[in-house]
């Protein structure tokens, strides 16, 4: 006897294909938003609805809210032990980012030697040679962005490195982002919307739409979004996120130049914006078409130890400076400052962007690989052997002179002229593309790197980056991401 229809039991192949329908479109959902377009890599990392509830549910652009992203770099892509510019590169493909990438030029030798000539007004100090290399790179590309009318462009050196949620921490509803615009005097406000605010006569306003061309507003000339430390001035204006900030690492794990402790007041998880600050290290910052010429006006022509010092000169008091001490006199009091024409700077601290070490394991001198430290100290031995060098050929010269003296006046007293002390700043320059350096017309080598230096082991680190987008750059979606972090030995040894 046949049972009605309605009592058939289910066939199997129609349980099977529905669940492997359903099971498919699951996964499809799934790979879609996990391994695809890059995009949609942060979205996976903090997941849509945490970001709806925070706040941030959209991310920043490909240039995170920039016109372009510069990358500046001396790095010798022909090296094998080459690595900032890969690294550079894996770190913006796994972020989704777009960074052009500026080669150095060549530096002619007589340009640096003119450059480093070049003291500082207030202290006399000069660049070495690697500070002025690096110096050189920073300007070119700040000509590059006025040449070609850029309006906002962020500028980053060849390892610098970042939080894989980068584009959710500068979202333009994001905290960051919204402090700035805060701190510049922007509110945002819906369409249709009133004014509002306590002086309606120095508030801006600005509307969604206008975030998406410009989140942090035009408003400003330089923006450090990665730095060593950003010091308060007696000028400094200071604004702290409401909400905890759970990209940052606890404030006892940060670090910052010359200061083991200086982000330990801070509550853990808060991140803040300074205006007026004195940062120091230029790992990554913005800057306005009009921040560019003015950087150029007046560092253009070099004259003082480093470029970032000199910014940070120039970012402090915003155009206002106290006058120097006289005699070693107490500076003289309220209303007495001197105007100076400054930068109008922005510095979000703890930073965003910190630079990735290649630490050669086993070795003190060499564990800091920065290629500017680097020049620096290769610089320095060859001033010193070169100074032996013409010594030791002055003498040379001395002795000749005093032996056909001695011939064409027999029995003369013979005294020993004082040597001539030389300015090697002045007259010192280098030769990047033979790794050689000459003085004076004589060629000083430094020491070539042993060949079982460069097999030793090595690691990379990042400070003050939770989860570093350069180590985390092959690691699929679906695995744990790892913590390029140093350890407490070397939080104490590299500070800066």
């Amino acid at each position: 006897m046949l049972l009605p229809a309605r009592h058939l039991p289910i066939r199997p192949s129609r349980f099977i294909i529905t669940f492997a329908l359903i099971f498919a479109f699951i996964w499809w959902h799934s790979h879609v938003l996990t391994h695809t377009q890059p995009v949609q890599i942060a979205d996976a990392l903090e997941g849509a609805q945490e970001q709806l509830q925070s706040g941030h549910a959209s991310l920043a652009n490909a240039t995170l809210g920039f016109q372009t992203v510069i990358a500046i770099s001396s790095e010798d892509q022909s090296s094998p032990t080459a690595w900032r510019q890969r690294g550079l590169l894996a770190a913006a493909k796994r972020t989704g980012l777009e960074v052009n990438i500026r080669q150095s030029r060549r530096i002619p030798d007589d340009e640096l030697a003119t450059f480093r000539a070049r003291a500082s007004p207030l202290n006399r100090e000069r660049p070495p040679v690697g500070s002025a290399r690096a110096w050189i790179a920073h300007l070119d590309a700040l000509r590059h962005v006025v040449a070609q009318n850029i309006s906002t462009a962020l500028i980053l050196e060849d390892d610098a490195d970042w939080d894989v949620r980068i584009r959710s921490q500068l979202a333009p509803d994001a905290g960051i982002p919204r402090l700035i615009r805060e701190i510049l005097g922007y509110k945002q406000v819906e369409p249709g919307a009133g004014i509002v605010g306590p002086d309606n006569s120095t508030l801006h306003l600005v509307s969604p739409p206008m975030l998406e061309e410009s989140p942090y507003t035009r408003d400003f000339d330089l923006i450090a979004f990665g730095h060593c430390t950003a010091i308060t001035t007696p000028f400094s204006t200071t604004l702290t996120m409401d909400e905890e900030d759970t990209t940052l690492l606890p404030a006892q794990r940060l670090r910052a130049l010359d200061d083991r402790y200086a982000y330990t007041p801070l509550p853990n998880f808060t991140r803040r914006v300074i205006k007026s600050p004195h940062p120091t290290c230029t790992y990554a910052y913005g800057v306005t078409l009009k921040g560019a010429q003015k950087l150029l006006e007046r560092l253009g022509n070099g004259g003082g130890a480093a470029f970032d010092n000199e910014v940070g000169g120039l970012c402090w008091g915003n155009g206002r400076r106290k006058k120097p001490k006289k005699n070693g006199a107490d500076p003289e009091g309220p209303g007495q400052e001197e105007q100076h024409d400054g930068l109008r700077c922005v510095a979000v601290s703890p930073e965003v962007i910190h630079a990735q070490r290649l630490v050669l394991d086993g070795n003190d001198e060499d564990g800091d690989t920065s290629l500017v430290e680097a020049q620096n100290r290769e610089g320095w031995a060859a001033d010193s052997m070169a100074v032996e060098q013409i010594s030791g050929a002055a003498q040379g010269e001395e002795l000749k002179r005093s032996n056909t003296a001695a011939d064409d006046h027999p029995g003369h007293d013979q005294r020993k002229q004082p040597q001539k002390q030389l300015d090697i700043d002045q007259d010192r320059y280098s030769d990047p593309d033979s790794h050689g350096w000459r003085l004076w017309g004589i060629d000083v080598k430094p020491k070539l790197q042993k060949e079982k230096e460069e097999k030793r082991k090595s690691h990379f680190f990042t400070m003050n980056i939770m989860y570093s987008a350069r180590c985390n750059a092959h690691v699929r979606p679906e695995e744990k991401l790892v913590q390029c972090l140093p350890t407490d030995e070397e939080l104490d040894r590299y500070t800066t």
